[in-house]
């Protein structure tokens, strides 16, 4: 992929509940990143193909089901939300995805941190969700840049400001991807509420993952944050 062919980000389809407040988290929007028959493709192939599993946490005394299933591989160990997964090598079918996503938030945002992990959800129907959280563990250094790619079912994801009330709103369609960056992660948490829906969505957010137990990562040459 040429710098010529890298797609041009579109204005964002996340709507502010605080109209008083317009500035929203650092993203940029590609809804038509991957054409309809690629993305179907990449739906069933991820669903048939890669190693899902099925988690639980404790959760007042009880042991509960995480609302969705859960798939990782990168180049380093990764810890989050009491998980800790192991390096694993990444299926043949998501490099040239992983290198050609490098290459766009490079494109826009400048020299940062080649990818070399992806954290894969599936949501298998309206009932799976995610809560409220940011992407902030030090492995993904200050400032993270993630390029989430969804797959299926259009589903909603909202934003809400850590310092303020605002909260924000859009949908996230097949095929279509969302890269946040900068202070997103810091400022901001996000989540996909339970709603009805027409099917499966899958959800791959690759990002830079540093080694486990690594100080803080500094990034250079990075692009403008808000």
């Amino acid at each position: 992929m040429t710098d010529t062919t890298l797609p041009r980000p579109s204005p964002s389809p996340f709507i502010a509940g605080d109209l008083l407040s317009p500035d929203g988290p650092p993203l940029l929007w590609f809804p038509d990143y991957m054409e309809s028959g690629v993305a179907d493709a990449l739906l069933a192939t991820c669903a048939d193909s890669l190693a899902w599993e099925a988690r639980h946490v404790n959760f007042g005394g009880r042991r509960v089901a995480v609302p969705r299933l859960v798939a990782w591989y990168g180049e380093e160990a990764y810890r989050y939300g009491g998980f800790t997964h192991a390096p694993a090598p990444f299926p043949g079918f998501l490099h040239t995805l992983l290198d050609q996503l490098s290459a766009l938030a490079r494109f826009h945002l400048g020299e940062v941190p080649r990818f070399n992990s992806v954290l894969v959800n599936y949501y298998r129907h309206g009932q799976d969700s995610m809560s409220f959280h940011s992407d902030n563990e030090t492995q993904l250094g200050p400032e993270p840049v993630i390029a989430s790619l969804s797959l299926g079912a259009a589903r909603t994801f909202q934003f809400r400001r850590r310092a303020a009330r605002l909260r924000m709103a859009g949908r996230l369609t097949h095929g279509s991807l969302l890269i946040m960056h900068g202070r997103c992660q810091s400022e901001w948490e996000h989540a996909i509420p339970k709603e009805a829906c027409d099917g499966p969505r899958i959800n791959l957010t690759f990002r830079h993952t540093a080694p486990l137990g690594a100080g803080p990562l500094r990034l250079t040459g990075a692009g403008t944050s808000r």
